[in-house]
């Protein structure tokens, strides 16, 4: 209704102008069941576009443990369990602005609350947690409210005549005390991605597309002299950011980095590309674990070539794709020689799949 929506649904939403990850929602994880109030295309004001969605769902668990659930630590076991209900009250919204004096520019933010749905109130502050104040000395009892909140930052800007784009964003994964605290340490508890592509067209007229992406999940330094959660983890929200296992934001997952550059060559709907990526797994887990033993050769590193071709045919897009991972240090972890020396586990994955889309 006039460029207005509510609806239900259970589609994979993304926010954000990352490519290959997304801070706050992303496809990573299977979609969930949700509520959404949305505009279906830009709202036209005196100062510019404005676009915008509200959505409210429950998030699930895996129902499947870690490994190793035994394991123990001089007699402590390691494996804490889980509250048995592992349903979620999520609460979050996304607003993009695209000011009328810079036409090509596009700024955003976005917002999400989450705990357990046992612990929802039944109050406006409840049920629309992301209406509330955005510092958590404006509130008496946030942390008794049993709830984790993030929020980011986006800008997007794009030059047509150049056939490019680049972007960034920068998010914070709980409040700050109040404004002084967000002066002091605006890098207390952030996670950023930042990028940009760029399309060179041949005389044969096939454009040549170039990308490079860069995100880092991983705790700041002030995790050092303060108390700081990783990423899509919180302590009173012991399932964490995650829907049936899956992070439900950037799919790296937290305290992790990555970069990302790419080149493809594309004509029409056809494509042929190659990407290479390192992703550094979880360096918020390897710091508190190796520390004390001064081991600094075991982070568990992911360096992959990814290879895709899509082609059509009578109405037909074809699309394969080809994935060589080469893991370092797999899962922290380590093999043993014949004398019973420490080796490095190095994993090798090959990950190849073929898709068939009809045009109507």
């Amino acid at each position: 209704y006039k460029k207005l929506s509510l609806g239900v649904s259970t589609e994979n939403l993304w926010w954000g102008p990352g490519i290959r990850n997304s801070l706050l929602m992303s496809n990573n994880a299977p979609g969930f069941a949700h509520i959404t109030f949305n505009t279906t295309a830009p709202i036209k004001t005196c100062i510019g576009s404005f676009e915008w969605q509200i959505i409210s769902g429950q998030l699930k668990e895996s129902g499947i443990l870690p490994p190793d659930t035994g394991r123990t630590f001089y007699g402590v076991p390691l494996y804490q369990p889980k509250q048995q209900d592992g349903k979620r009250y999520l609460n979050g919204m996304v607003a993009t602005w695209q000011p009328k004096w810079t036409k090509n520019l596009y700024l955003g933010f976005t917002r999400m609350f989450y705990l357990y749905s046992s612990d929802v109130e039944h109050s406006l502050d409840g049920y629309l947690p992301i209406l509330g104040a955005f510092f958590k000395g404006s509130t008496n009892n946030e942390d008794d409210k049993r709830r984790d909140q993030m929020l980011s930052l986006f800008v997007r800007l794009v030059l047509p005549k150049e056939k490019a784009e680049f972007y960034a964003e920068f998010g914070r994964n709980d409040h700050s005390q109040n404004s002084r605290d967000l002066v002091l340490e605006p890098e207390h508890a952030r996670a950023y991605i930042f990028g940009g592509r760029k399309i060179f067209t041949t005389p044969k007229n096939t454009d040549i597309e170039l990308m490079a992406e860069f995100t880092q999940t991983e705790n700041s330094p002030t995790a050092w002299i303060r108390e700081q959660e990783g990423w899509y983890t919180h302590y009173q929200v012991r399932h964490g950011y995650t829907n049936r296992g899956q992070v439900i934001g950037a799919g790296i997952g937290p305290g992790s980095n990555s970069q990302t550059v790419g080149i493809a060559w594309i004509k029409g709907i056809k494509k042929t590309g190659i990407n290479l990526e390192r992703v550094v797994r979880n360096n918020d887990f390897y710091y508190d674990a190796f520390t004390p033993s001064r081991n600094f050769g075991s982070h568990w590193v992911d360096l992959s070539i990814n290879a895709t071709k899509n082609w059509y045919c009578k109405r037909f897009l074809y699309t394969a794709d080809l994935s060589l991972v080469r893991s370092l240090n797999y899962q922290w972890r380590h093999d043993f020689d014949a004398a019973g020396d420490p080796v490095n586990r190095n994993v090798n994955n090959l990950h190849a799949s073929v898709s068939v889309s009809y045009l109507f």
